[in-house]
């Protein structure tokens, strides 16, 4: 079918249904109209017959909800021929009398058009704009059409059974014409409305049982409620000669229903409340005995008014706070800055599964460089990337869940899950440029396992973690092939960090230093490094270091290194005072506020000047907060320790930070170092390094220098200071202290 052909259809079928509807709107105004102003409920004020609900006004309303303002030509035509049939008017007045009503409402219509757009024609009783739909029919129309009424009363003469509408000899007839207007608008149009879609529409009608009464949650009660609201009618009606009792049943009828309109469904409550106004209005004649007082009527009907709307507000209640409540759950099944399934909601799915599942995780390699060195949000557009990709590549009955920080996981039925890993894995590496951002690509390992209702979700979780990240990108393991593997690493990793953590707690900590020589002089310092006594054996930081900066302890290990230096240093006094010494700080250390302070006092408290004493800033790591950092720094310098940049150039910012950072030393990363010999471009790195240090009076020290042609280039590129295996191997600093005291040239600055 053509493009042309299917406009053309979709008009022709829009067309007929426009027609369909002014056909059903003509014949149904022309059924219902007399009908509803014979039943329309009708007292005697002053000898004159008043109307306490006009009908009609509901017909309008209700017509004009279901099929929109393209009825109101056929609406009005139908009005005008009934009222010309029962009224004893001349065509002229029953022109006047319809458009009257019908004018009006067009006005109220066109606004709620403006205000709602292509929610003007939803369910009536939907809270979506409910409040401004009671504000166009259940206040505008009516005021409007007792103005327009009272206009033509002006005109002509109507001389027919509601001829006071269009005239009002005192203020009381005219609050009563408008209530009478404005009941049926407010308290009846929705029950109409309900009444004309289950008569147009049997789908409708059949959708309206299943949802609102066969499938409620609450079936059982709303059954009960029901029974309830016609005991209370029946006794307020038939036992009209007993008021102590019928007088009881009005209010625990309205009790009743603000119980509905907590617990039921806006339908349900909409489609029972009008009629049980009209049964307890037409149906004890006490009533209206009783509302011929004018006053009572006005008090009557306000209150149903009244009552109507607060229904009304409390429906839009529940429902905006059901929706807060869908929100919220909805809010908790995801991660607040991708918005992906979480394992909160991968927990639960799991429960409702009936077939042998499998759980795979899957690791995102190269991540912690797009978080180290591009920032966090370039990560995490990393893993929504690699979402989609999963999301594209899995079948249908596959899921994919989000792991805090930077993986997922997938849930895959058993059958065929291994094959459809497989070809995952496959599709994953051809299609990773997807999820490549910046320069830095990305890498996938995955590790899998059979899931059952007995398995222990949060270990598996992260043993499925430690495997894949263990296996290494490229590769595809089974859990149930390698528990004893997993289990036993990872017990080993928990009984390493206890040790770790008993050893900085006993001040196992063994003091190394690294001489750190002059290019032309016999000046030197020296770099005070860690080891840690671990059962009985000196463990090098490259075995404990990874378990401290991942289990948060760094800060601990950096103050008992810094302690126990102050407390050799103050021992060895006569010895240490000449000579420089430099301690590596992390900056997770430096992120805290307190750090410069708590190691001003610490060097207060040993009556130990700064003068000799260099921290190094670890470049390599990721600056936590940056403000404290450099505050930290700020307040070291200005108290009189020296700052040194150490592996400077393993980051992407480290220009930016040595033109923004005050420092006094630059340590050039060995990764520039080792092959400098033979590479022109790490020469033409360090040389601007060099330069740049210098333009900002810093000193330059080169590490990793392991070979005398290392200590000649860079002498001759412009380092100051020389670090690496062929000045110096790592020594205790005791035994440093002793073998070579007589040898230390003493620091001038």
């Amino acid at each position: 079918m053509t493009l042309i052909e299917s406009l053309k259809s979709h008009y022709n079928l829009h067309k007929s249904s426009k027609i369909l509807h002014t056909v059903i709107t003509f014949i149904t105004v022309l059924i219902f109209l007399p009908l509803l102003r014979e039943f329309s409920p009708r007292v005697a004020i002053d000898h004159t017959i008043i109307y306490v609900a006009y009908l009609p006004i509901s017909l309008f309303i209700a017509l004009v909800g279901i099929y929109g303002a393209s009825v109101l030509p056929a609406l009005t035509l139908a009005t005008w021929l009934s009222f010309q049939h029962q009224l004893n008017l001349n065509v002229t007045q029953t022109w006047a009398v319809t458009l009257s009503l019908m004018i009006p409402l067009a006005i109220a219509q066109f606004i709620l058009h403006k205000r709602l757009g292509r929610y003007a024609r939803i369910d009536i009783t939907k809270s979506t704009g409910i409040f401004v739909r009671l504000w166009c029919f259940g206040f505008i129309y009516p005021i409007l059409a007792q103005a327009a009424m009272y206009i033509v009363g002006a005109l002509t003469l109507i001389p027919d059974d509601f001829q006071y509408y269009f005239s009002a000899s005192e203020i009381r007839l005219l609050i009563l014409n408008l209530q009478s207007l404005m009941m049926p608008a407010v308290v009846f149009s929705s029950g109409l409305y309900y009444l004309l879609r289950f008569l147009t529409s049997w789908h409708y009608a059949r959708k309206f049982y299943t949802r609102n009464i066969l499938e409620a949650s609450n079936r059982n009660t709303l059954i009960v409620w029901m029974i309830v609201i016609g005991a209370l009618i029946f006794t307020y009606t038939n036992v009209s000669q007993y008021p102590v009792i019928s007088s009881y049943a009005i209010p625990l009828v309205f009790l009743a229903f603000v119980y509905g309109v907590i617990n039921f469904s806006a339908p349900i409550v909409s489609l029972t409340w009008p009629c049980a106004i009209f049964i307890l209005i037409t149906g004890n004649p006490q009533f209206i005995k009783v509302v011929e007082k004018g006053q009572l009527l006005t008090s009557f009907s306000a209150f149903f008014i009244v009552f109507t709307i607060a229904n009304a507000y409390l429906a839009t209640m529940k429902r905006n706070l059901k929706q807060a409540n869908v929100k919220i759950t909805n809010a908790a099944f995801r991660e607040p800055l991708t918005m992906l399934p979480n394992l909160l909601l991968m927990n639960k799915d799991l429960q409702q599964l009936t077939h042998p599942a499998m759980l795979c995780y899957v690791k995102i390699f190269s991540a912690d460089n797009l978080d180290k060195h591009l920032g966090f949000t370039f990560r995490v557009n990393a893993k929504v990337a690699v979402y989609y990709l999963l999301k594209k590549f899995l079948p249908k009955n596959g899921s994919v869940y989000s792991v805090p920080y930077g993986d997922l996981l997938i849930v895959l039925p058993e059958k065929g899950g291994r094959s459809v890993l497989q070809e995952l894995l496959k599709k994953l590496n051809q299609a990773k440029g997807y999820a490549r951002v910046s320069d830095v690509d990305v890498a996938f390992g995955l590790a899998w396992m059979t899931f059952n209702a007995n398995v222990d979700l949060s270990k598996s979780v992260s043993e499925l973690d430690y495997l894949a990240t263990t296996k290494g990108a490229d590769h595809i393991s089974a859990l149930d092939k390698n528990q004893d593997f997993i289990e036993q690493h990872m017990t080993l990793d928990i009984a390493l960090l206890q040790k770790l953590k008993q050893a900085l707690l006993r001040n196992d900590i063994v003091l190394y230093a690294q001489k750190i020589k002059h290019r032309n002089s016999d000046a030197q310092y020296y770099e005070i490094l860690c080891r840690m006594k671990l059962d009985g054996n000196i463990v090098t930081p490259d075995k404990f270091i990874p378990t401290i900066t991942e289990f948060g302890l760094c800060g601990l290990l950096d103050f008992k290194v810094l302690e126990t230096f102050i407390d050799f240093y103050h021992e060895n006094l006569a010895k240490c005072q000449h000579i420089r010494f430099s301690l590596n700080i992390t900056p997770e250390t430096l992120a805290d506020e307190n750090t410069a302070e708590r190691i001003i006092s610490m060097f207060e408290n040993k009556n130990k000047k700064p003068d000799n004493i260099v921290f190094e800033v670890t470049e390599e790591q990721l600056f936590l907060n940056e403000r404290n950092v450099l505050n930290n720094i700020k307040r070291l310098r200005h108290y009189g320790f020296q700052i040194a940049i150490d592996d400077f150039g393993t980051g992407y910012a480290n220009y930016e930070r040595l033109k923004n950072l005050d420092a006094d030393i630059v340590k050039v990363d060995g990764m520039f170092i080792k092959e400098i010999i033979s590479n022109r471009v790490d020469q033409l790195i360090v040389k601007s390094i060099i330069d740049i240090a210098r333009a900002k009076g810093m000193s330059i020290v080169a590490e990793y220098v392991e070979t005398q042609a290392h200590q000649a280039l860079l002498t001759q590129l412009g380092v100051d200071y020389l670090q690496g295996y062929y000045i110096a191997k790592p020594l205790p600093l005791e035994g440093i202290m002793k073998e070579e005291s007589d040898s230390i040239v003493a620091y001038t600055g």
